[in-house]
């Protein structure tokens, strides 16, 4: 996430930057929706879309974790607002890492994720994201699992990243066009 822009150079970026504390705000939202109601968050993932665009997440979209988001919206790219809730959901479903979920697999949130098979069209931005993603978790899931765990814009984080950043090429769909800095990429 260093790198900030991979491949896909002149591509539309996928997410606009936030400051340090904002997207901390966000993170701590997130995880707190997701403890108060994890269906909810679900739902109001699948409502997002997999784009860098301003959304708002409006609070009664969390339900039970309506009380978490102060000011009665919660603002920020969306691609990001739906990795807030993605990594939150990942802490509360997977305890350990390497373990199985500790729950049923029919109850494990539904991220409303493109298909990310070899098929696809990777044209699109949201569905190259998609794979991209999919690609790092598989390749690499436990430096994937180091860099959710470290905190927002550390050097963990960065730490994370350049551990993770060597397969970036192997993992851009072909015919790709997105650009990540490290916001999407977390």
């Amino acid at each position: 996430l260093t790198m900030l822009c991979l491949a896909g150079v002149g591509a539309p970026a996928i997410a606009a930057t936030l400051s340090k504390d904002a997207e901390v705000d966000i993170y701590n939202i997130a995880r707190c929706a997701v403890s108060k109601d994890h269906d909810s968050a679900a739902a109001t993932v699948r409502r997002l879309p997999l784009t860098g665009d301003e959304a708002t997440v409006q609070a009664g979209w969390l339900g039970g974790g309506a009380e978490c988001v102060k000011s009665g919206a919660l603002v920020g790219p969306s691609v990001v607002l739906r990795g807030a809730l993605a990594q939150a959901h990942y802490f509360r479903d997977f305890k350990e890492f390497g373990m199985r979920p500790r729950m049923a697999p029919a109850l494990l949130a539904d991220m409303g994720l493109p298909p990310v098979n070899d098929g696809v069209d990777t044209s699109k931005p949201d569905v190259a994201l998609a794979r991209f993603g999919d690609c790092l978790a598989r390749n690499v899931p436990e430096d994937t699992d180091k860099l959710l765990q470290s905190p927002v814009d550390s050097p963990l984080e960065r730490t994370a990243i350049a551990r993770i950043q060597p397969y970036f090429a192997g993992c851009y769909p072909k015919n790709a066009r997105f650009n990540v800095n490290r916001s999407t990429l977390r």
